[in-house]
Order: C-alpha cells, then sequence, then structure tokens
C-alpha cells in the first residue's frame, strides 16, 4: 500500500509540475499577445519625442488596446493640425511683417526724394540765378513749388489760391516742355481766393488735359482753368473747370470713369482718386464732373460746396487741416 501511495504521490506532483509549467507559458503567451501592442504604440510614442509623429497602421484589435490606438491616431491627426495650423500663422506673420517694413521703406523713400529733389531743385535755381539764366531759374522755382505742395505734411485743406498756384506753376512748366504748341488761359471770379479746398486737387486734372488730351497735338492747344461760385445741389458750391480742346472721349470711356473701380490701373486714375477725395471730404453728390466728344475737347468739372461746413467735415480725414 505504501508503494502504491508512493507512485501516486510521484504521478500527481509530476502532474502538477507539468501543469504549472504549462499554465506559466500560457500565461507568458497570453501575456505577450496583449502588451504587444502596448510596447507598439509606447514605441511610436517615445519617437513623437523626436520629432516623428507616426500613426499606429491596421488592423487594430478589437479590445480597449484598439481603441486607445484609434484615439492616439486621432491626436496625432489633430496635433499635425495645429502645428501645420501654427506655421502658416507665423508664415503668414512673418509676410505681414514684411509688407509693413517694405511699406515702412516706401513711404520713407517717397518722402526722402521728393525731399531731395526739393533740395537739389533749390540749388539749380542758385546756380542758374548766378550765371544769368533767368528760364531755367523760373522752371526750378515753379517745379519747386510743386515739390513743396507734395511734401507738405498733415494738410488736407488749402486755400484757393495756393492750390491755382500750384496747378499755375504745373501749366508754366508744361508750356516750357511744349512750347509755342500750348496757351494756357485762366478765368477765376474774385473773391473766391480764401475758400478752402483737398489739396492737390487740380493738378490730376491739368496733367490728364496734357497726357490724354492735347500732348500730342502740333500747334493750337489751349487750356482754360475757370474758378466760379455757382448753385449746385440746392447750396452755393465752388465750380472749378479744367477744358482743353483735344482729342476728346467717347461716351463709352466717360461711362468707364465712373463704374471702374480705384484698384484697377488705368489712364484716367488721377480722376479715379480726385474723385474719391472729393467725395470722402464733402460726401455726394459732390465730385468731378466730365463732358467731352471726340475731337472737340474735354471738360473736367469739380464740384464742391463752398466754405467750410463744420458738421459736414467734422469726422472725415479730407477735415483735417
Amino acid at each position: 500500500m505504501l508503494g502504491q501511495a508512493q507512485k501516486v504521490k510521484s504521478a500527481i506532483l509530476t502532474i502538477c509540475i507539468i501543469a504549472i509549467l504549462a499554465a506559466l507559458l500560457c500565461a507568458t503567451g497570453i501575456s505577450r499577445g496583449i502588451t504587444k501592442e502596448i510596447r507598439y504604440l509606447i514605441r511610436h510614442m517615445q519617437q513623437m519625442k523626436t520629432g516623428k509623429w507616426q500613426k499606429v497602421l491596421p488592423p487594430f484589435p478589437r479590445d480597449e488596446i484598439g481603441e486607445i490606438t484609434r484615439t492616439y491616431n486621432q491626436m496625432v491627426d489633430d496635433l499635425q493640425g495645429v502645428v501645420q495650423q501654427l506655421a502658416q500663422q507665423m508664415l503668414l506673420a512673418e509676410q505681414a511683417q514684411y509688407r509693413a517694413l517694405q511699406a515702412e521703406f516706401m513711404e520713407l523713400q517717397a518722402m526722402v526724394n521728393p525731399h531731395f529733389i526739393y533740395n537739389a531743385m533749390e540749388t539749380i535755381n542758385a546756380r542758374a540765378k548766378l550765371t544769368g539764366q533767368s528760364e531755367i531759374s523760373q522752371l526750378c522755382t515753379r517745379l519747386g513749388r510743386l515739390m513743396r505742395a507734395a511734401i507738405q505734411p498733415g494738410t488736407r485743406l488749402i486755400p484757393l489760391k495756393m492750390e491755382l498756384q500750384y496747378v499755375e506753376a504745373y501749366l508754366d512748366i508744361q508750356k516750357s516742355i511744349m512750347k509755342d504748341r500750348l496757351e494756357v488761359f485762366y478765368d477765376f471770379e474774385e473773391g473766391l481766393e480764401e475758400y478752402e479746398i483737398p489739396a492737390l486737387l487740380l493738378q490730376p486734372l491739368a496733367e490728364n488735359a496734357i497726357i490724354h488730351g492735347i500732348e500730342h497735338m502740333k500747334d493750337d492747344a489751349v487750356i482754360v482753368v475757370g474758378v466760379s461760385r455757382e448753385e449746385r445741389f440746392q447750396r452755393d458750391c465752388l465750380v472749378i473747370r479744367v477744358s482743353d480742346n483735344g482729342a476728346g472721349m467717347d461716351e463709352e470711356t466717360m461711362e468707364k470713369l465712373d463704374r471702374i473701380p480705384q484698384e484697377e490701373k488705368v489712364i484716367h486714375y488721377g480722376i479715379q482718386s480726385v474723385k474719391k477725395r472729393i467725395q470722402i471730404c464733402y460726401g455726394e453728390p459732390y465730385g468731378v464732373f466730365v463732358e467731352s466728344s471726340l475731337g472737340h475737347g474735354t471738360t473736367f468739372t469739380v464740384v464742391i460746396p463752398a466754405g467750410r461746413d463744420e458738421n459736414q467735415l467734422a469726422d472725415v480725414p479730407g477735415g483735417e487741416r
């Protein structure tokens, strides 16, 4: 009996050892199978520290580990989107900063160049006077007057007489360039010299008359600048006309002057600028009005209120002195 019991005991012990070993092997296999996906996911997470944002490739298990993996991939997508958005914002900020610096440089250049040219003209004027070149001295004086008007800071409204001096200086220079081909006449109503108008309002109109109206005429070119006080839009207005006897415009071209946007680069950009400035200062219906026909010249008529209306100009940039 003891011999049989010893055999049974040995068999049971062997079976237990085999069962324990089998259980350990099974547990190890199961553990490795469970933790394999976790270790794979941890390696991807550790790679994120080095900047490698890679998603875990499918197939995913249908358990909690698979759910964690899918959430991790979604997090990677979201983070990549955020990083791209931040990079785009940084790029836009750098571009905006560059444009601001470029605009600042252009503004500085626009300020330096007129001052430099004005000072150079004054030097040429002095030299011309010393050598008895009166015609050169007069041209330098007129050009210097125009440059001084361009570089005056902060002046939005100026007396009408000063604006007429500017346009007269410009037309005198054009007369010297065109010699005997151009005649200029002025028709000013007395008593309007002190009325204030936006600065450099008439020079673009005179320039347009020269370039697009009479520049190619061989002789008998005429420009007439007139100023009067008339009743328009049920109130007293300053009416300023710049007329020429040049090529004129057809109806289609005159319609384009009213409907083209200011941003487009067109040959009558100066007219659009003047019209926009007037409407900013005084609103509608004031502005620039065109009368023209092919072969019979063009008349640009500027209509603005006569006198300074404090209520009308209080809140607009053009109303500042």
